[in-house]
């Protein structure tokens, strides 16, 4: 049995980092991106499309310019590989901490619980990929962007399922306190 006590602590230490990547290390990344780039808020970071084809990437990494691309594959290599982990622990441990109390059976939360996990491998992928689209402009490879469209495809797949999921756990949740109020 999973000591509740921690595992709330360790949400708690979960969404404290979560929160600081999102609003803080992330806008950060952005930003050096943008200031870099040779046409600075022409450019949309390729990691925050959904779905990317090879004409986007293209202008999105001509937009960036030679200097805006080296800031990308530096911030994308540093930044960019603490924040899906960042956000794919998060999300687990918040379906773990939701679904136990409500589960009779383990199998279901390991699978809910491995859901934001994959997103976060599939984002992962998705970096690894676009370095590479970073080092082939502007001879940019068909099978790599075909490669990097997979993964941004499957990591946003993945966070939306997972985000969809810890909803309907937080309103199920929400719905038994309130049932044991009345109760009580």
């Amino acid at each position: 049995m999973i000591n509740r006590r921690l595992l709330w602590i360790i949400w708690l230490i979960l969404l404290v980092q979560f929160i600081y990547t999102k609003n803080y290390m992330m806008p950060k990344m952005v930003n050096s991106i943008t200031d870099a780039s040779v046409r600075p808020g022409c450019s949309e970071i390729p990691d925050l499309l959904f779905g990317i084809d090879q004409e986007t990437v293209y202008q999105e990494l001509d937009c960036m310019g030679k200097e805006g691309r080296s800031v990308y594959k530096k911030e994308s290599t540093q930044k960019d590989s603490i924040y899906p982990l960042s956000y794919g622990l998060f999300f687990a441990f918040t379906i773990l901490a939701l679904s136990l109390p409500v589960s009779r059976k383990k199998w279901p939360v390991v699978v809910l619980t491995i859901i934001p996990l994959i997103g976060s491998l599939f984002d992962f992928i998705e970096n690894l990929y676009l370095r590479q689209l970073v080092d082939q402009y502007p001879n940019l490879q068909t099978q790599t962007v075909a490669m990097a469209n997979i993964a941004n495809i499957g990591k946003w797949s993945f966070i939306y399922t997972g985000i969809a999921i810890v909803i309907v756990l937080a309103v199920w949740a929400f719905i038994r306190v309130i049932g044991s109020i009345r109760k009580g």
